[in-house]
């Protein structure tokens, strides 16, 4: 009876061990079958089917050595079995894929010696690898030889150096020396420049017409003869320099360019008088805005504290000279400056009662030829000067 339990066991035993041995030798067997599909080429096209926001969640994952996560990604997003997308996230994992577009990467052979495939071999050309044109064939003017297993970028609508459009089946080899297509034709190569070369290519190019526009005029202001034309303000033409004289006839106070008007006011004992030219520039015209839109308590006050009467007789003065028409003088005395430098005073306080109101009468009822005659009677300018200076006064009215 001992002796039957101890054969039990130790047939439990030894088939435990066996049992597990098998396992171990199963499992290391399919571990490398499974290494051994997990191939660079299978990582390329298990990239080649994410799109880039699959692929960078599942590189994420595998950054992270969630390999299952990173399976699951890849079953959800190309609808594999369990074991298919296995595979391809330890592809991916053992060889880092970058995501590229599906179509727009050519294999390229890589060069040998210097020269493509297509520069080998080829009869009637000398040791330097130029063909008749007496240009290198393997690689194109101004680009550099690509590393071997580059994949470069292939846009759409790409043409070769003949003018013959990619992928239309043309023969690119040269002909013999002395034929006419090698005399005309140059040779197409047969290695694309990488795509970190043809982005720093055209980044330069980018630089170089950036600084071409702004090099393009030449020290005297005038563009060069080789360059694009010259921005406007970026010429020196006599047209476009303020001459001095500008300077001397609209500078300064001359520079303020509008007539100006005096108000006068009698109390009965002193003459108090406002200038519209005794303001700085920003009060002035606040000022005759202030009037033009009937503000009259705020242009009252601005009076008042100029000349120091009262900001209510003000403001009556300023109704009711408002209130009678933009035309009404009565006391208010006017001052033109002619541009000239030189003002001409005219106020109806100086002026004859009778003269003072037909004066009054003709702006009223739009007689600016009477009202010219007594301004050039009182001024000693000419009546034509006159109704010019009335007609600028009704409009700053």
């Amino acid at each position: 009876m001992d002796n039957t339990w101890l054969w039990l066991v130790g047939g439990l035993v030894i088939a435990l061990v066996g049992a597990s041995a098998v396992l171990r030798r199963v499992r290391t067997n399919n571990a490398q079958l499974f290494s051994q599909e997990a191939t660079a080429e299978r990582a390329a096209q298990a990239s080649a089917r994410l799109s880039e926001p699959k692929h960078r969640l599942v590189n994420s994952y595998l950054a992270m050595g969630n390999l299952l996560a990173a399976a699951q990604e890849i079953r959800n997003a190309t609808g594999q079995n369990a074991r298919g997308a296995l595979l391809d996230a330890q592809a991916m994992r053992l060889h880092p894929q970058p995501w590229k577009p599906e179509g727009l990467f050519e294999d390229v052979a890589p060069p040998v010696n210097g020269q493509g495939a297509e520069g080998q071999g080829k009869e009637g050309q000398g040791t330097d690898g130029r063909g008749a044109t007496g240009q290198d064939e393997s690689t194109p003017s101004g680009a550099e030889t690509a590393d071997p297993g580059t994949r470069t970028p292939k846009p759409e609508g790409e043409h070769t150096a003949s003018g013959t459009p990619r992928g239309t089946g043309a023969d690119p080899s040269p002909g013999p020396k002395n034929s006419p297509q090698s005399a005309s034709t140059p040779a197409v190569a047969s290695a694309s420049t990488p795509a970190e070369t043809r982005a720093s290519d055209a980044h330069s190019e980018a630089t170089y017409a950036h600084d071409s526009d702004h090099s393009a005029a030449d020290a005297d202001g005038q563009p060069s003869p080789d360059g694009p034309p010259a921005e406007p303000w970026a010429r020196n033409d006599p047209e476009w320099t303020i001459p001095d004289s500008w300077g001397e006839v609209y500078g300064g106070d001359a520079g303020r360019g509008e007539r100006h008007m005096e108000f006068t006011h009698h109390d009965g004992e002193d003459l108090h008088r406002f200038s519209t030219q005794d303001l700085p520039d920003s009060e002035r015209d606040q000022l005759m805005s202030q009037l033009r839109d009937g503000d009259m308590a705020s242009a009252a006050d601005l009076i008042a504290n100029r000349v120091g009467l009262d900001r209510d007789e003000v403001e009556t003065a300023l109704r009711s000279n408002h209130e009678s028409g933009n035309d009404r003088m009565d006391g208010i005395a006017v001052r033109f400056d002619r541009g000239d430098g030189t003002a001409v005073e005219f106020s109806t306080q100086e002026l004859p009662e009778g003269e003072r109101q037909a004066f009054v009468e003709a702006l009223k009822s739009g007689d600016l030829v009477s009202a010219a005659q007594v301004v050039s009677r009182h001024t000693g300018i000419s009546q034509e000067q006159a109704l010019s200076l009335l007609h600028a006064f009704r409009r700053r009215g």
